[in-house]
């Protein structure tokens, strides 16, 4: 969007909701890969898969989108990329 339009794009990293607020993670997290696999093919996003990133590769993708300074729509694509890939060591670089 950054590319198209005049505007400032900031990310934020958030924690995941509270028991309070999802009372059952991990249906929670099976339904956000559902959505995730429904949605991606339409935007030539991440490659189909059945598990989620295990949280120490979403840690690492994690610092990798926030240490990114001026980055692009591509960046972000790769990186999320990378992640759905399972590619740890491309992420550490």
């Amino acid at each position: 969007m950054k590319e198209h339009y005049e505007i400032e794009v900031e990310s934020y990293l958030v924690p995941p909701p509270t028991k309070e607020a999802a009372p059952q993670p991990d249906l929670l997290m099976r339904h956000s890969l559902d959505d995730a696999k429904s949605i991606a093919p339409f935007y030539g996003l991440f490659p189909l898969v059945n598990d989620l990133p295990n949280n120490e590769i979403t840690r690492i993708a994690q610092s990798a989108l926030i240490s990114l300074k001026d980055y692009t729509s591509e960046d972000l694509i790769k990186i999320g990329n990378l992640l759905w890939k399972n590619n740890l060591q491309a992420l550490k670089r």
